[in-house]
């Protein structure tokens, strides 16, 4: 019989004593490369200001609503690690951050961005055309990656230190390896696809899908101080979504851009989408040994235009859930519809409510 409501309601109780509000702050800081000062109203006035955030959170985000499906994902998870976190997440997106303490609130996460900080290169940098971001320069020798990418110093620490898209706990593997075919969903500046280029060595491939013309500039140029890497890395400029050649339009603004079906002012780079399924059979590739999402929220129409070839391959699956409270349950419970024997595992790489995924395999 399911514990997922006891241990719903556990977490639920316990938070109610917790203050987390120092622990937030100090970790945000240094995670937004920025002086807290300048994140934070003053205590009193914050709280004010998330209590009616929670307000109309609650009102579009009510958790308890959709208990049935939620507890169909608990039991489905593996591991009772993977199914306490998925309970902590759920109780983070009800109560905020000031009662529940995620994992990654800790001063190690602090200590690990601080390492990364010291790694960059700001003597030469690039613009993302996002506010006023710069990215650094940065050789990963150091951590055991030989090659250079223009990123900023808490991706990298979760990109290449943390690793997201790799689960490996518990003699439980399922990630990139040696020889592997891969599609790279949501490639944004090609620090992923340069990843996974790497993990896949001189015989793999990697499909990595990115669109936004600003994007695309930095990823090639990413790619052109990793040239070895660069021969395995061919970048689809396409939305992936769940029908091939329909036409979308989207803006520019670095990691911010966003896509619509309607052309407007602010929106006005014409686009069309591909499926995974066409993609595969349009390059006639092998197999799909991989597959990692990160798009946004499309994950589940990226998802169905790959049955096909979820079907036929069986891949290791990375996908996003963080973009949505519906994704937690729409997602996996789609993959374990396709009655494919797929075993499920979750885990979490910020200190806030980004950066959530869920892990797939066929033994």
């Amino acid at each position: 019989m399911s514990n997922f409501k006891e241990n719903y309601a556990q977490q639920m109780s316990a938070c109610k004593t917790v203050d987390n509000f120092d622990q937030f702050q100090k970790v945000q800081s240094v995670f937004s490369n920025t002086a807290s000062r300048n994140l934070f109203f003053l205590k009193s006035k914050h709280n004010l200001g998330l209590l009616l955030k929670e307000i109309g959170l609650r009102k579009f985000t009510d958790i308890e609503k959709y208990f049935p499906q939620l507890e169909f994902v608990y039991d489905k998870l593996e591991m009772k690690e993977s199914k306490d976190l998925f309970v902590k997440l759920l109780v983070y997106r009800k109560m905020g951050y000031l009662k529940v303490r995620l994992p990654l609130c800790s001063d190690e996460f602090i200590q690990g961005i601080q390492k990364i900080q010291k790694l960059a290169d700001s003597t030469e940098t690039i613009s993302p055309n996002f506010l006023n971001w710069k990215l650094s320069k940065f050789d990963l020798s150091s951590i055991g990656y030989n090659l250079s990418l223009f990123f900023e110093p808490t991706s990298v620490y979760i990109e290449f230190v943390l690793k997201p898209y790799e689960y490996n706990k518990n003699g439980v593997v399922i990630k990139c390896e040696n020889n592997d075919i891969v599609i790279d969903a949501g490639g944004c500046w090609g620090d992923t696809a340069l990843n996974f280029a790497y993990e896949a060595g001189e015989q793999g491939k990697v499909y990595s899908f990115e669109f936004i013309p600003g994007n695309v500039s930095i990823m090639k140029r990413n790619f052109s101080l990793n040239s070895a890497l660069q021969k395995r890395i061919e970048i689809i400029e396409h939305p992936v979504w769940n029908e091939s050649g329909v036409k979308m339009y989207c803006n520019d603004f670095g990691p911010a851009s966003t896509i619509q079906s309607v052309s407007t002012p602010e929106h006005n780079i014409e686009v069309s989408t591909i499926t995974i399924d066409d993609l595969v059979a349009q390059r006639n590739i092998p197999r799909i040994d991989f597959i990692k999402m990160d798009i946004e929220g499309a994950e589940t129409f990226a998802l169905k235009g790959a049955t096909e070839t979820i079907k036929k391959f069986k891949p290791k699956l990375a996908i996003s859930l963080y973009h949505s409270l519906t994704d937690f349950f729409e997602i996996p419970k789609w993959i374990d519809g396709l009655n494919l024997g797929y075993k499920f595992y979750i885990d979490h790489f910020t200190h806030t409510s980004g950066e959530t995924v869920l892990y797939a395999k066929v033994d």
